[in-house]
């Protein structure tokens, strides 16, 4: 497997040393296999830039993501079966709630749409950011 960035390796190596019934005696390990290979995915969108989520277990054997973007948060569960998943946001600031849309993340296009929709977040706070203060 190729090079992970350190933060990302840090997160999949956690979540590989989990058994099933990690969480008080309930809960599914994710498959190793394929935890591998959407950490891969990831690895390879930030290639461009510095958004790194960071990945929890599910209790289903999955995973949700999370990114936390200026004064949005950003969630998506993914299916480690299918690799697809539902991004949502939150504004902190209004309590906005944002459907960010479905993707697979095993097709290149959706990952790129994806970055997208997370680097808009991205410039639009630090924008707010500059004109708050």
């Amino acid at each position: 497997m190729a090079t992970l960035k350190p933060e990302l390796q840090a997160q999949l190596d956690k979540l590989l040393k989990l058994r099933n019934g990690w969480l008080d005696g309930e809960g599914r390990a994710p498959n190793k296999q394929r935890l591998k290979r959407l950490f891969q995915m990831l690895d390879a969108m930030y290639l461009m830039g510095p958004l790194l989520p960071y990945v929890y277990p599910t209790p289903d054997g999955n995973v949700q993501i999370e990114w936390t973007i200026g004064r949005s948060e950003w969630s998506m569960e993914v299916d480690l079966n299918t690799y697809r998943g539902k991004l949502y946001g939150v504004r902190l600031d209004t309590d906005e709630e944002v459907d960010g849309g479905e993707y697979n993340l095993a097709h290149q296009s959706d990952r790129e749409r994806l970055w997208w929709v997370l680097s808009s977040a991205n410039h639009a706070s630090r924008l707010s950011v500059s004109t708050d203060g």
